[in-house]
């Protein structure tokens, strides 16, 4: 396995930061997952999945920091914007056209990462054949931190608006950019404004919330999706609206997990994904007939009670 980083070029001249894990044997297939919290510090932590899913799974990872954020160019746009996935789309094109990539590419992605998954497959790019969506929602104003079905989530909002509003102004590594690390640092400085902002302006479901929202245009994704969710997360009814409704080949995995990895949260039991994701991925990047089509579509765990002992003091 081979470790490098990259810089993606977009059409607008910004550079993305890119961590790339490639496999010994290569070309491999590309596996993306792109996020807006800093790959180099606060979820540094995340690479030994990578490594693990490019040395068990062959594939060739590649992490990105999303515009604005980490070390890449830019100023952060408001989450899941068109930028956004415009951005990302020419990410998935520059994957896919690399000499160590066979030309096919798949999204995965807890979180922020499985949304913009979801929202990545709606778009279609060629390069992108499968995707898995672990704790995602279908709807960004009834399932989401901002509106559920309507009403409006003060403690979600200011908690995370207020984590991404700090994320997004801090300074590149200085280090990797070089020179020019201050005056891209205060370009996202006087160039971020806090989506709260906007967000507060859009308290009814219009074509704001429905730009990035799969529901109710179910038939938009045509790829191979697996969808992942915990019976404590916030994001499990949507789920199984979402894999009714959908009509590619798809998978569901519910477990007793809140919004953390399943291989760690609590409640337990755990469940370690990356086995998971190397079969689902290795099916669909590289036509492995390793039997996942064959596997039930549902798997849920159902925590079962016990009738406790009598009291002593009964008996």
């Amino acid at each position: 396995m081979e470790h490098r980083r990259a810089w993606i070029p977009l059409a607008d001249g910004t550079r993305l930061a890119a961590r790339l894990w490639l496999p010994a044997t290569l070309p491999a297939p590309a596996l993306l997952e792109a996020l807006p919290y800093r790959m180099d510090d606060l979820t540094a932590s995340y690479s030994s999945e990578y490594e693990r899913l490019c040395r068990e799974g062959g594939l060739a990872v590649a992490r990105v920091d999303l515009r604005g954020t980490g070390s890449s160019g830019g100023v952060a746009a408001d989450e899941y914007a068109p930028l956004e996935q415009a951005d990302l789309a020419e990410v998935i094109e520059w994957l896919s056209s690399q000499r160590w990539c066979t030309g096919r590419v798949g999204m995965y992605g807890t979180s922020y990462s499985g949304f913009n998954s979801i929202q990545m497959a709606v778009e279609r790019p060629a390069a992108l054949h499968a995707i898995c969506a672990i704790y995602a929602t279908d709807d960004r104003y009834t399932d989401d931190v901002h509106y559920t079905g309507g009403a409006l989530r003060a403690l979600d909002l200011l908690d995370y608006v207020l984590y991404m509003a700090a994320l997004v102004v801090l300074p590149p590594v200085p280090s990797l950019v070089g020179e020019t690390w201050r005056k891209e640092w205060l370009q996202r400085i006087e160039g971020s404004e806090p989506s709260l902002l906007r967000w507060l302006e859009e308290q009814r479901d219009g074509q704001y919330w429905r730009h990035g929202s799969l529901r109710p245009a179910y038939d938009r994704i045509s790829c191979p999706t697996m969808l992942v969710a915990g019976w404590a997360d916030g994001y499990r009814n949507n789920t199984f609206r979402t894999f009714e409704a959908l009509r590619c080949p798809k998978q569901l995995l519910l477990g007793p997990w809140s919004h953390m990895s399943p291989a760690a949260s609590l409640p337990g039991p755990h469940l370690d994904l990356v086995p998971e994701l190397v079969r689902w991925f290795r099916r669909w990047l590289c036509d492995e007939d390793n039997g996942v089509e064959s596997d039930p579509p549902i798997r849920v765990f159902v925590r079962r009670s016990t009738r406790p002992e009598p009291d002593l003091a009964e008996v």
